[in-house]
This record gives C-alpha cells, sequence and structure tokens, in this order.
C-alpha cells in the first residue's frame, strides 16, 4: 500500500509488514511502539549498518532475535 508523505500507518501487534522507500531522495518514518524497548532495536541496528554497504545479516537476524523479531523471506 503505497503511504504518501504525512501519511498515517497503523498495524495491531503481530502484523507482518515491511517499508521500503521507492523514491529518489532519502526518507524519514516515524515509529511509535507500545510497549516500549524498539528503540534499542533501531540503536542496535544503526550500529550494524553504520560501516556501509550490505549489513551483516547474521547479526541482524540476532538483533531480531533478541527483541522478538524476526525477518521474513519475500
Amino acid at each position: 500500500m503505497p503511504a504518501p508523505a504525512g501519511s498515517v500507518i497503523y498495524l495491531p501487534r503481530g502484523s507482518r509488514h515491511t517499508f521500503r522507500n521507492a523514491g529518489t531522495t532519502p526518507s524519514r518514518h516515524w515509529v511509535l511502539t507500545n510497549p516500549s524497548g524498539f528503540d534499542e532495536f533501531y540503536r542496535g541496528a544503526a550500529e550494524i549498518f553504520a560501516g556501509g554497504g550490505a549489513p551483516d545479516v547474521q547479526k541482524l537476524g540476532a538483533l531480531a532475535a533478541k527483541h522478538g523479531y524476526e525477518f521474513l523471506q519475500r
């Protein structure tokens, strides 16, 4: 589902989802979660992606598992 700038998307807990920037300019998104703690996942992911290039998928998978998330194949 395309979500133009300024859109609000609600996902119930446990929803499988994905997101991507389909444009050519950098994008940002704002995530509100309950309960708290998702910021710790983002902090760890930022460290994994900081090196540039392709991320270490094993480290990313371990980080996701630590926080109770999983990456699904498309």
